[in-house]
């Protein structure tokens, strides 16, 4: 299987660069005398999703923005069991017989995909991205009108290569696959063996940190997982199963075991509960591994062992429900601080140090600022 790859991401801020040299209306709808301020006021919905540019995600401003996104998409497209929901699909259908740069130029137009990479960009990002492919268009056109007539050698990948991105690690059918956008086509960096793909990925992940170790250079190593709202309704309803047949057991071994329990089980999970996000239908699709099957099987000539796992597994579905519970918790309180993200305070700030200025008070802030910076050194 050749993996899905997105290619090229320098194809797709190309394109945008040359589309600069065509006239187009202004980023800002806003029209003040005052340039700044025009500047600091925050961006529309209809802006974001309006622009065709990429802003800068966790990485250097001056290569190209959409690694990130790019290094995503690279994952997720090569994971079968994934629901992509229906824009990714089409996507990945429009996608899957072009080759990787031009996979590149249909991401840099997809709208969708776009606006929830720039979801977090202010007025600032977008201006500041606009002047570096300003810059770099200026540059490239300098060049090419002194640039003297010679056979250019290409650079080696390794030469090309920025510290500042992100490259993705994979693993497909048997064999781990590093996709990077900045490369023209995917690394296969080998087979692994019974489900332990990190063994193939994690030397060719320290050489990539090692090679910019000496430049201070630190690194994010994040993993694409599945969330634990899915994972744990499904564990949830594996608990289920197990403690009903347990308790089938128990009941032929030993009539009055509950006597003999220590656990609290009124609030363990019996059957569908929209509060856990169990259903009918995940509880018929979801059974205990074999080897809790085998334990429960081997329990029914030993009441002492059937109840003892009684006990164990109660605890588990419990620890599992207050695991649950935690999660969405948190979930809850990452969503609320992306929201903060996106408001943007730029204008607020702008024009409370504008105020301070104006009424003399400005200098007099910094000067306390900087005199109480001294005093603690």
């Amino acid at each position: 299987m050749e993996p899905e790859f997105n290619g090229d991401n320098q194809s797709t801020e190309t394109t945008t660069m040359r589309r600069r040299l065509r006239p187009k209306s202004e980023v800002s709808s806003v029209v003040e005398s005052d340039l700044i301020a025009s500047a600091m006021y925050p961006l529309t919905d209809e802006e974001r999703r309006n622009w065709p540019g990429w802003v800068e995600l966790e990485s250097d401003p001056t290569i190209n923005n959409a690694c990130a996104t790019v290094a995503l998409l690279n994952i997720v497209m090569n994971v079968s069991e994934i629901d992509l929901g229906e824009t990714l699909r089409a996507f990945k259908a429009e996608t899957r017989n072009l080759k990787p740069p031009y996979r590149g130029k249909k991401l840099g137009s997809n709208e969708f995909i776009r606006t929830i990479h720039n979801s977090f960009a202010r007025r600032l990002d977008i201006l500041n991205a606009d002047l570096v492919l300003f810059r770099d268009m200026e540059n490239w056109g300098k060049a090419k009108k002194y640039r003297k007539k010679r056979v250019v050698k290409r650079k080696k990948d390794d030469e090309n290569e920025p510290g500042f991105h992100f490259i993705a690690y994979v693993p497909i059918n048997g064999e781990v696959w590093k996709l990077d956008g900045l490369r023209r086509q995917p690394d296969n960096l080998g087979s692994y063996q019974q489900e332990d793909w990190m063994a193939v990925a994690v030397p060719h992940i320290n050489e990539q940190m090692f090679k910019y170790q000496q430049d201070g250079v630190q690194f994010n190593l994040l993993s694409l997982c599945r969330s634990p709202l899915r994972c744990c309704p499904e564990k949830l309803a594996e608990s289920l199963h197990a403690i009903r047949m347990l308790k089938n057991v128990l009941e032929a071994v030993q009539p009055n075991w509950q006597q003999f329990t220590e656990v609290h089980d009124a609030t363990i999970v019996t059957g569908a509960d929209e509060t856990f996000g169990i259903s009918q239908d995940l509880i018929d699709t979801c059974m205990p591994p074999q080897e809790l099957t085998e334990r429960i099987e081997n329990s029914k000539s030993d009441a002492t062992a059937a109840i003892n796992l009684y006990q164990e597994l109660v605890r588990d579905q419990l620890a599992l429900q207050r695991y649950y519970w935690d999660e969405l918790a948190l979930i809850g309180q990452e969503d609320e601080q992306a929201n903060r993200r996106k408001q943007d305070y730029t204008s607020l700030i702008y024009n409370t140090i504008k105020a301070l200025s104006e009424k003399g008070m400005l200098k007099e802030i910094v000067d306390e600022v900087n005199e109480d910076g001294s005093g603690r050194k």
